[in-house]
C-alpha cells in the first residue's frame, strides 16, 4: 500500500551468517527431503548419492556460474552438492533400516 519508488542503493543479502549455519541447513533439508522421498516410495542405490552430489556441484558451480562468486560460490556449490548427497544417503539408510528392522 502506498507509492513504490526505486532506491538508489545496493542491498546486500546474506543467506547465512556462518558456514556452521549452512551445515545446519544441510542437515534439516536433507532430513526432510529423505523422509519425503521414503514416504513416496523412492529408492536410492549405492551410486545415487555420489552421482547426484557431483551433478549438483557441477550444475551450481559451472552452469549457474557459482565460480564467479569466488570462495563463497564454491562453498554454496559444495553445500548444494552436500544436501543432495546426504538426502540420498539418508534415503538409503531409511530403506536399509526398513529391511533390517533397526
Amino acid at each position: 500500500r502506498g507509492p513504490v519508488k526505486e532506491l538508489d542503493l545496493v542491498i546486500d543479502h546474506y543467506s547465512f551468517g556462518t558456514y556452521s549455519d549452512m551445515l545446519d541447513k544441510v542437515q534439516r533439508y536433507s532430513d526432510l527431503a529423505a523422509k519425503d522421498m521414503h514416504e513416496k516410495g523412492k529408492k536410492a542405490y549405492f551410486w545415487t548419492p555420489g552421482s547426484r552430489g557431483l551433478w549438483m556441484f557441477f550444475r551450481a558451480y559451472f552452469l549457474e556460474l557459482g565460480f564467479m562468486d569466488g570462495f563463497d560460490g564454491f562453498m554454496i556449490s559444495f553445500m548444494t552438492a552436500l544436501v543432495s548427497f546426504m538426502k540420498y544417503a539418508k534415503l538409503m539408510e531409511y530403506d536399509l533400516s526398513q529391511k533390517t528392522g533397526k
